[in-house]
This record gives C-alpha cells, sequence and structure tokens, in this order.
C-alpha cells in the first residue's frame, strides 16, 4: 500500500455539533469494513503514517509530549490508536475509489456553493 499522504485535519476537525461527529465516526466505521471486504485493510506502516501526519500537525513528535497531550484529552494510547486506525482506514479506502468519487465530489461541491449562495453566504 503506498504511503498516505492524509490530510488528517480534515479528520479531526470538529463539527459544528455531535451530528457531524456521528456522521464522521459512521464514515470510519464504514471505511474499516470497505477496507477489510476489500483485502485493503491499512497495515501497520499505513497507520504509522497517518499518526506521524496527524502528530507532526500538532508538533507532538516527543513521547512525552503525546502521553500529557492524550491524558489532558481523556485518552489512553489504545484509544488514540483505534482512532489512528479509523482515519487510516478512510483515507485507504478514498485512495481506493478516488477515480469513481471524482464525480460526485464535482456534484457536492457545487451543491454546497449553491446553497452557500442561496444563503447569502457566499
Amino acid at each position: 500500500m503506498n504511503t498516505p499522504n492524509p490530510d488528517s485535519d480534515i479528520l479531526a476537525r470538529p463539527g459544528a455539533n455531535d451530528q457531524v461527529m456521528s456522521k464522521k465516526v459512521l464514515l470510519a466505521a464504514l471505511a474499516t469494513a470497505e477496507a477489510a471486504r476489500l483485502g485493503i485493510g491499512p497495515d501497520a506502516a499505513f497507520v504509522g503514517a497517518v499518526r506521524a501526519n496527524f502528530l507532526d500537525g500538532l508538533d507532538l513528535g516527543e513521547r512525552e509530549a503525546l502521553l500529557v497531550w492524550l491524558g489532558e484529552a481523556g485518552l489512553g494510547e489504545a484509544d488514540f490508536e483505534t482512532v489512528m486506525k479509523d482515519f487510516a482506514a478512510v483515507v485507504a479506502v478514498e485512495v481506493h475509489y478516488a477515480e469513481q468519487l471524482a464525480p460526485r465530489v464535482e456534484l457536492h461541491r457545487r451543491l454546497v456553493a449553491a446553497r452557500m449562495r442561496r444563503l447569502g453566504m457566499a
């Protein structure tokens, strides 16, 4: 599997509410199942690359800083690893389906832009 270049910020960005967060978790659960079904489940190296990308964005390269940060967040290392595996599954499935998704991404982009114009937010 290729080394990922994910935008972890998108996956980790807080939603406006719990409904948005719920949809992100649903996406991760579905991606995990689809990656397993396709036989493209992210391996340890892929998950490690996603983890490194995420931690680099937070300047958490030192283990001690990470442990402090996790403690402040009320997370254990296993919890963090679960989320990194979720992120990696989303990235792996997105890469797998990128060509098929491209036309739909454009449709969604147009719909969102039209909605924003209609609401006077563009």
